[in-house]
Formats: C-alpha cells, sequence, structure tokens
C-alpha cells in the first residue's frame, strides 16, 4: 500500500542521515568521508569508491552502527539495494538493532512505499523499544492518513520515555519536510524547556514564513532566554525587532550580539546600524554601516541604510547621494528602494526647500520604476499621484491618478491591490474637482464608479446623495 506522501519523502532525506539517536565513533566517520564524497560526486557509480568500501567493511563488520551510516551515505545516494544490504550485515551482528531496520524503512519511504517503511519502523519499535526515531518515523508515516494510528504510538513513545522532547521533534520533522503549519503546531504544543538551540531557529523560521512575525521575535525572545548564548537565536532577534519596528529590542540584542566573543559579519554590522538608526543614534550608526563596508565592500544595502541616518540628521543632499549610489551599485534594487529616494526629495518638497525641482526629480524616480518594472506601473503612477497631491499640484496628481485608472480598468482580472489603487485614484480625483475645483460634474465620473465599488465610502456616499437631490430638486 502507498500510504507515502512526498512530505516523508522530504523529511526522511535530511532525518535519516542525521538521527540524533545515532551517536556516531569518530574512527568509522574518518573513514567513511571520503566515501560519502565519492558517492556524492557520482551517486549513480555502481562500484564507486569499491575500495575504500571494502576495507571499510572489513574494519567495521562487526560494528552495526558503522554499517548503518555506511548504509545511509548510500542512501543518500539512493543506491537503495547497497543500503539495505548494509542493513542486513548490522542486522546479522544484532538482530536488535533499532537503526537498521529505521534505515530499511528509510529505504521503502524513499521508494514511496509507505506501508513498507511502515512495516520497518514497526519492527524497529518492537526490537529497540528505547530508540525514540522508530515511533517518530512510525507515526510521520500515519501523520495524514491515519491521524488516530500516529497518535497512538507517539503516546506509547510518551509512556516509555516520558522525557522525550516529542512534539520539538515532530515540530522539527514537520520543518523539514515543510509542513509549516504543522511544524508550527507542534512547536508550540512543545514544552519550551526541551526545545534545543537548533529547533528554536526552525521555530523562528516556521513563524516567520507564516507571515507572523510577532510570533517569530516573541520566539526568538524566549530562546535567547534559554539558550543565552546562542548567537544564531540573538541575531534572529535582531532581525525580527527591526522588521517589527521594535526599536529598543532591536537594539539590546544588537548589543547582545556585539558582547559575545564570537567573530561578526558585516550583516552584524549593518544590523546593529539599523538598530542604532532606530533609536536616533545616527552617527553611531553611519560608523557601524562604514565598518560593515569595510569588511565586505559587496554588502552595497549599508549605503541604504546609511542614507536613512543621514535623512534622520536633516542631511539631504548627502542621504540623496547614498540612496542613488545604493541604487547605482545594486541591480536587484526593489521597487520599495526607489520609493526611499523619491521621498528624500519629497521631504525637501514638504519643507518647503525648492519644491517645484525636487517634486520633479521625485517623480522622475517613479519613472525609472516603470521602465524597469512595467508589471508594477500602475504602483508606480499612483505613487506619482500622492506625491503631486501632497505637493499640492492637481494637475499632476489628476493626470498620474487618470494613468491608474486606464491601467487597472483595463486589466481583465483585478485583485484587491488593484481595487485599492482604483478606489484611491477615484477618491481623490474627484474629490479635487469636486472640492477643489468645484467641477461637480466632472467628480461624478470618478464619484459615481467609487460608489460602485465601495458604496460605504463616505466621499462617494456624500456625492451619491447630492446627485439624489439634485435630481429631487428636478423633478420639483
Amino acid at each position: 500500500m502507498k500510504i507515502f506522501n512526498k512530505y516523508l519523502l522530504a523529511g526522511v532525506m535530511v532525518m535519516g542521515l542525521s538521527s540524533s539517536a545515532m551517536s556516531q565513533d569518530v574512527d568509522y566517520k574518518t573513514m567513511l568521508a571520503p566515501i560519502t564524497s565519492a558517492l556524492k560526486a557520482n551517486p549513480t557509480g555502481v562500484d564507486v569508491a569499491k575500495d575504500l568500501v571494502k576495507n571499510y567493511t572489513k574494519v567495521f563488520k562487526k560494528n552495526p552502527e558503522a554499517l548503518v551510516a555506511l548504509g545511509n551515505s548510500y542512501l543518500s545516494a539512493k543506491q537503495f539495494d547497497k543500503a539495505s544490504e548494509c542493513a542486513d550485515l548490522a542486522l546479522k551482528k544484532n538482530p536488535n538493532y533499532g537503526n537498521a531496520y529505521i534505515l530499511k524503512g528509510d529505504v521503502e519511504a524513499l521508494k514511496d512505499d509507505g506501508g513498507a517503511a511502515a512495516n520497518w519502523y514497526d519492527r524497529a519499535i518492537f526490537a529497540d523499544p528505547q530508540n525514540a526515531e522508530g515511533y517518530l518515523r512510525y507515526a510521520n508515516v500515519f501523520r495524514k492518513v491515519n491521524p488516530q494510528e500516529s497518535e497512538r504510538v507517539l503516546n506509547e513513545l510518551r509512556k516509555i520515555m516520558p522525557n522525550f522532547p516529542v512534539e520539538a521533534e515532530l515540530g522539527h520533522s514537520n520543518y523539514l519536510t515543510r509542513n509549516y503549519d504543522k511544524a508550527l503546531e507542534f512547536f508550540q504544543m512543545a514544552k519550551k524547556e526541551s526545545i534545543d538551540e537548533e529547533k528554536f531557529v526552525e521555530y523562528v523560521f516556521t513563524a516567520n514564513i507564516l507571515g507572523n512575525k510577532e510570533l517569530s521575535l516573541d520566539v526568538a525572545k524566549q530562546g535567547v532566554s534559554i539558550h543565552p548564548n546562542s548567537l544564531a537565536l540573538i541575531r534572529l532577534a535582531v532581525i525580527n525587532a527591526i522588521d517589527l519596528g521594535e526599536n529598543a529590542d532591536a537594539l539590546k540584542y544588537a548589543m547582545m550580539v556585539f558582547n559575545d566573543n564570537g567573530k561578526k559579519n558585516a550583516t552584524d554590522y549593518i544590523n546593529y546600524g539599523r538598530a542604532l538608526n532606530g533609536n536616533g543614534q545616527y552617527d553611531e550608526a553611519i560608523a557601524q554601516f562604514e565598518t560593515a563596508l569595510k569588511e565586505d565592500a559587496e554588502k552595497v544595502e549599508a549605503y541604504r541604510y546609511m542614507s536613512d541616518s543621514y535623512k534622520g540628521k536633516d542631511e539631504m543632499d548627502k542621504s540623496l547621494e547614498l540612496m542613488q549610489k545604493y541604487l547605482n551599485l545594486n541591480d536587484e534594487a526593489k521597487p520599495s528602494d526607489y520609493k526611499s529616494l523619491a521621498d528624500i526629495y519629497m521631504k525637501n518638497v514638504e519643507e518647503g526647500i525648492d519644491k517645484e525641482n525636487n517634486l520633479k526629480k521625485a517623480l522622475s524616480v517613479f519613472d525609472d520604476v516603470i521602465k524597469k518594472y512595467p508589471q508594477i506601473s500602475a504602483w508606480a503612477y499612483l505613487q506619482k499621484a500622492n506625491d503631486a497631491y501632497t505637493a499640492e499640484n492637481d494637475d499632476l496628481a489628476i493626470e498620474n491618478y487618470d494613468k491608474v485608472i486606464e491601467i487597472v480598468e483595463n486589466k481583465p482580472e483585478r485583485d484587491e491591490t488593484d481595487l485599492n489603487y482604483l478606489k484611491r485614484a477615484y477618491k481623490i480625483a474627484g474629490y479635487t474637482y469636486w472640492a477643489g475645483r468645484d467641477d461637480f460634474e466632472k467628480a461624478k465620473v470618478y464619484l459615481n464608479k467609487l460608489y460602485d465599488l465601495d458604496p460605504n465610502d463616505n466621499v462617494a456616499k456624500q456625492a451619491h446623495e447630492a446627485q439624489q437631490e439634485e435630481t429631487a430638486q428636478a423633478e420639483d
């Protein structure tokens, strides 16, 4: 029966090669390394490293652990027959060696025979009841097709090994198979003290992948409290705090990175600088960005964040220079980076500094976006329209809102983002004609369309009611 699924397949590929139940002796690891490398280089070769394998099996013929380790190397190369032969050799030496049964189950799993895999995992449980991997593998086979059976065997594991972190291990296995919803569910069920450093990192990534940045930060902070020497978790706390604008936390954890004796990299300096920026410590931030560039000149994003520092210091010319340098050096600059450049020009506009020229430069930034990313031209024209409206240039604002309307109305299909673009364009263009130019006839063209999209919009409702009054008065 084929109850196996793609998630088990991916999980076995990783879990099988790094089983926590299989401690490895340094002697056989040393001899195994060149064999594993040869199999990686030529996974389909029938007699890869033949002499090395012959010598290895001769030296470790009485060591089931070493034989299963060799089998896992063959498994990673998908040489299933040889992997199974290694398991058989291990079982001849020790019929109760659970990892050998697990290896045979992994072979069947990778051959997409979940039923056969489950049988071998079940035999691993019977032969070696203190080996948690058999229970976990067996439960993972049945996780989707028979959740009750999966739960039964995990409860059995809990009885036999009450201190084993079952939920944390299941979170780990589901993370490896990219079943992130299930991974998060198990990680949240686990006792936090039972989650080791590696799995806490996976827990943080899982929450982030699922779009829950608040939880991701909270988990990173919990992880640091339990594993205070984990530089990986501290770094994740910094990044999450920066992304959420939790500036005090960002700086706190960034300073922890630099209080650690481990080697710092350019990204550490950049994140420290970003945390300092968030706390208004602009000169200190600039120093960190400069150090980052000395460490690694390829980290051109340092210029982008240094631009923010000078913007915070109200040194707009320097801010513009650095942002433009970042864009020139970064072929993969995002549209949001271009918007940041336009925002610097717009700050000058809002402060009354050469308004006309700075507005012109801000709008030209989005002209570059339209050329580089024509697929998001509606977004770019919307930014141009919004900036012109902010600068009280109604003609340019309406001209660009009309561009947005033209692009989106002609789309064969519209998503929620498109509808939001239309609502904004209809509303501001209509309001400008009505309140700014006292031209209700032109305003109605926009506001009636807005009312069709969103009858609860206040401006659209007012225009609708005004037209009803006009109609009633005409009838009188």
